[in-house]
């Protein structure tokens, strides 16, 4: 009985331990610049409304927030730290304390979204806009590319699925290139006929994997 207690008892923390920010709101800019500094992963999904919600999950309670500002021609999103890192001896823990931490925005169809990051794992949930994705490492996962679609990084891993008339621009130096299973060399490129979409991946290590599925 007691073990069945602490194994609650340590469910209980970890289940409470983890804070919800949410925010909601509309925006009629075209632009959306998104900043993933201090994040583990970002997923982005499709909105049922015209509206942007942002979830940020973070396991250390109020250790982070959500700054939104409007610019003159593009909305910015951007997370960041409640901790002031100017002392030295603050440094490794704070680092620690920003890797466990995701958010997931849902935005309005045919945005024109921008995310920058360091070490981030980038997720896409098929978004029905065009995406550039600008990361140092980490996994991109797009599923169904709806439109435009950019990525660039130094290393990890592309997944995507792409419209068998999408333009396409891959090149990795080190890594390998894969379309339906079959290795293909770098710069792999392919021009189609009454193509509308493109999907380019520049790297130097990181390795493309990507299925073409009919128009």
């Amino acid at each position: 009985m007691k073990y069945c207690f602490l194994i609650l008892f340590c469910i209980s923390c970890v289940c409470f331990s983890q804070q919800t920010v949410v925010r909601s709101f509309t925006s009629d800019k075209k632009e959306i610049e998104i900043t993933t500094d201090g994040l583990d992963q970002i997923i982005i999904a499709n909105s049922d409304s015209d509206k942007v919600v942002i979830q940020l999950f973070d396991e250390n309670p109020n250790s982070h927030y959500i700054d939104i500002n409007e610019e003159s021609s593009f909305l910015k999103i951007e997370f960041k730290s409640q901790f002031i890192q100017e002392e030295g001896v603050f440094k490794k823990f704070i680092t620690k304390r920003l890797n466990r931490v995701w958010a997931v925005i849902e935005l309005p169809k045919n945005k024109k979204i921008e995310i920058l990051g360091t070490n981030v794992n980038v997720v896409s949930k098929s978004y029905n806009g065009s995406l550039k994705i600008f990361i140092d490492k980490g996994n991109v996962r797009l599923n169904k590319v709806q439109n435009n679609a950019e990525v660039s990084l130094f290393q990890g891993n592309v997944f995507a699925q792409i419209l068998s008339n999408t333009n396409q621009d891959i090149k990795t130096n080190n890594g390998i290139i894969e379309v339906d299973k079959q290795k293909k060399n770098s710069p792999y490129k392919t021009k189609k006929l009454y193509s509308v979409n493109s999907f380019t991946v520049n790297s130097i290590n990181a390795n493309v994997f990507l299925t073409e599925t009919p128009n």
